[in-house]
């Protein structure tokens, strides 16, 4: 028997496999949550009005995220270290908790601009959905309010 058939038959096998994994993987990926903006369900002249609000807060989340990124790998690059320094490693944490207490008043902003646009039934299933976390796993202040950006996991 030639070897071309069995390796045909091979490589026909090993196709299916891989296809069959990412099929798997990508299927068990947990759903994106929607963010609790989106599930307001707002008119078009409510987004309209909005959209200055919403964007000038995703810049400053996203910078925000950014710098937090940036903390993160400086912590970690310390900690790696043999020997790491604890106070440059307060410093960092304490300038983590810095850049969250600094989107604080972002965020009370951007949702008293909603708060000024949305009806009161809308401003209801908002605060339901506060309450709960609307299904966001991040503490990160406003993360509750759109879907994370790959950047962001």
């Amino acid at each position: 028997m030639s070897s071309k058939p069995i390796l045909a038959v091979l490589l026909v096998a090993s196709l299916a496999g891989n296809a069959s994994f990412l099929i798997t993987t990508f299927s068990k990926r947990p759903a994106r949550h929607a963010g609790a903006i989106d599930q307001l369900a707002l008119t078009a002249d409510q987004a309209s009005k909005f959209e200055g609000s919403k964007r000038a807060f995703q810049d400053q989340r996203r910078m925000a995220h950014q710098k937090m990124a940036e903390l993160r790998r400086l912590l970690a690059d310390e900690f790696a270290k043999e020997a790491p320094d604890r106070q440059r490693m307060a410093t960092t944490a304490a300038a983590m908790a810095q850049v969250q207490t600094g989107m604080r008043p972002k965020l009370i902003d951007h949702l008293l601009a909603l708060h000024a646009l949305i009806t009161p039934a809308q401003r209801a299933s908002l605060a339901d959905l506060m309450r709960t976390g609307g299904g966001s796993g991040s503490v990160c202040p406003g993360s509750m309010l759109y879907p994370a950006s790959d950047g962001e996991r």
